[in-house]
Parts: C-alpha cells; sequence; structure tokens
C-alpha cells in the first residue's frame, strides 16, 4: 500500500491514489462518490519526450521511475477551488510506469505541477500541465517532465607571487552578480549554489572589480547531477596564462578536463597542461584551445590524489606557467 506523507483536502472529502504501471490502486484513505458530489475524475500520466534523454519537441511517452526517485509532489491550482497538495512516498519499483489517479472539482484552467525527488527531497525531475476538467469522463493530464541538475561552489581572489606555487586566497564574499540569466550570490565564505537546473551547459562568468574576473562552463547531463564549479578570480596581464576554473575538478587518468582563463596563446606556441606543480610536472597536450579554454586528457603519469594543475607556454626563451588550480585524480 502506498503511503500518503502529507494530504490537504480540496472542497471535503477527496479520493486519490498513485499506481505504478498497471498496479491496482490501493487507497489509504477514504474513498469519495465522484458522482454524488460533482467531483471530475483526473489521471495524470509522467512522461518524456519518447526516444530522446533530452528535453524537446515530440511526442510524450510513459516515464519509467529511476531507482533514486522516492516522493512525488503535486500541486494543483485553478480557479474557484482551494489549492491542492500531496506528497506520495513511491515503492521501490524501478522501471515502473507511473500514474497519479485522484478526484478534482471540474472547471477551467487547472494547472498541474509535479516534482519527483530522492530520498533526501532533491528534485531530479519537475514538470507542468494545465487541462479543463469535466464531468462524467476520466480527464488524462499527460505531463512532461523534465530532468533538473544542480551547480554549487565557491569563488576566490588568487593573488600570485609565482605563479608555480599554491598562494593564500580570499573569498568573493557576500557578493551578487547577475550571469547569464544566472543569479550568482556568495555568502561570507565565498560559497555560491544554483538550484533546479534545466539539463545542459552553462557559462559562468563573475567580475566584480575592473580587470578583475573569473568564469568556467560546466555541463549538466543527468537528473539529480550536483556538479562543482570553483572559479579563481584573476586579474590577466598579457604575460602569464591564467586560469580561473578547471572541470571537472574530480577526475580519473584518461578523462577529459577543461582549463578556462585567459591569455593561453600569448605566443606562437600552442600551450599545453600540466599537472602535480607541487611534485613533479607532467605535460598534457592540448585536444582543443583557444586563448581562453584547453581540453587535455589527464596524462597517465599523473598521480593519484589532489594535487594541483596549470596551463603552461612557451615563449621561445623562456615557460610560463599559470596559477595553479587544484584537480582530485581517482583510480
Amino acid at each position: 500500500m502506498l503511503r500518503i506523507l502529507e494530504r490537504t483536502t480540496i472542497l471535503g472529502l477527496l479520493a486519490f491514489c498513485l499506481s505504478i504501471a498497471t498496479a491496482g490502486c490501493e487507497i489509504g484513505a477514504e474513498v469519495y462518490n465522484e458522482e454524488d458530489q460533482g467531483y471530475a475524475s483526473v489521471r495524470i500520466s509522467l512522461g518524456r519526450v519518447a526516444g530522446s534523454s533530452s528535453d524537446g519537441e515530440g511526442d510524450i511517452s510513459p516515464m519509467d521511475i529511476p531507482a533514486q526517485i522516492a516522493y512525488v509532489d503535486l500541486w494543483v491550482t485553478g480557479p474557484d477551488m482551494a489549492d491542492f497538495y500531496q506528497r506520495y512516498e513511491v515503492p521501490p519499483t524501478p522501471g515502473s510506469e507511473m500514474t497519479i489517479d485522484l478526484s478534482l472539482p471540474p472547471g477551467p484552467d487547472r494547472v498541474f505541477v509535479v516534482d519527483a525527488l530522492d530520498a533526501q527531497l532533491l528534485a531530479w525531475y519537475t514538470g507542468g500541465a494545465e487541462a479543463d476538467l469535466v464531468l462524467e469522463q476520466t480527464n488524462t493530464v499527460v505531463i512532461q517532465m523534465q530532468g533538473l541538475g544542480y551547480i554549487n561552489g565557491r569563488i576566490l581572489f588568487m593573488m600570485i607571487d609565482d605563479p608555480f606555487l599554491p598562494d593564500p586566497e580570499a573569498p568573493l564574499s557576500d557578493y551578487s552578480e547577475l550571469s547569464n540569466g544566472l543569479l550568482i550570490e556568495t555568502d561570507a565564505d565565498g560559497y555560491y549554489a544554483l538550484d533546479r537546473l534545466a539539463m545542459g551547459t552553462y557559462r559562468i562568468e563573475v567580475n566584480p572589480a575592473e580587470r578583475t574576473f573569473g568564469f568556467g562552463e560546466v555541463t549538466l547531463a543527468e537528473p539529480g547531477e550536483q556538479a562543482e564549479l570553483n572559479i579563481v578570480l584573476i586579474q590577466p596581464d598579457g604575460f602569464y596564462p591564467f586560469v580561473s576554473s578547471l572541470y571537472p575538478h574530480v577526475t580519473a587518468i584518461g578523462e577529459v578536463v577543461t582549463f578556462y582563463g585567459s591569455d593561453f596563446m600569448v605566443t606562437a606556441y600552442d600551450p599545453s597542461a600540466i599537472f602535480n606543480l607541487d611534485l613533479e610536472m607532467f605535460e598534457a597536450f592540448p585536444i582543443e584551445f583557444s586563448d581562453e579554454h584547453l581540453t587535455v586528457q589527464v596524462p597517465p603519469e599523473a598521480l593519484l590524489g589532489e594535487h594541483w594543475a596549470g596551463v603552461l607556454i612557451f615563449t621561445g626563451e623562456v615557460f610560463r606557467g599559470s596559477n595553479p588550480v587544484h584537480i582530485n585524480v581517482l583510480p
């Protein structure tokens, strides 16, 4: 039997159930007679665009419930009805299709919003739809669910004396800036968080003062993903390369990482990446690069664990290295 964790009743008694795939409707509460009281029968089906893991145009097919989903939140609002909210506990039946059956007051412009959450109440999917509900038939509402992701990190000033050595770091405290449609707000320690983002690639840029900036890019590819993007605020001088971020900073031997920054092409020589700056330097040559990004594979010689990485350029006379950034290389 499905457990109802939170419940709001609309205009009196309400009949509802949540059924998984072809499972029967088991109700742990009173059943309301719709015909006597004039309530409309509603079946909500949760789906994704057929043949695609991303959000887009196309036919909507039933959505299989990922094993990580533990709860479903449902909100229904509309004119001439009280707002409705319900949290359902989802039984551990991954791969099953999800429908929600309930009774609601008939009428136009009923707005449905659904969140699918994990056990920590983090929303992995969300979706919404609008429908007019009528009596004497089952009103089918199909909601296209879209994946959600999260980005968090820390923004720091980097004060550089020797570009090959770690330097004192100071957080960008209590700062707010709108960056490419994203509101970046830091706390006293320079931490920020961006919640409930659609799948896709995001570029975060911070420019708190003249000639002081930092940026990075991150791709949210899987629903529920929590990506960490730390940003170092730099002051380019056109002489040394500067790194403002590295993504992903947690990686493995042979995996692809990208450095973001500036002045990676101040000479005619191709830049390269260097790893283990505080021990030995292992060089990795670019897969692709521009003046503000450099993509490489983590070399097999790179040591496991947390250490440093950076960008190296050669002027024809001397090597010049960037400020170091943290990297964590896992087995």
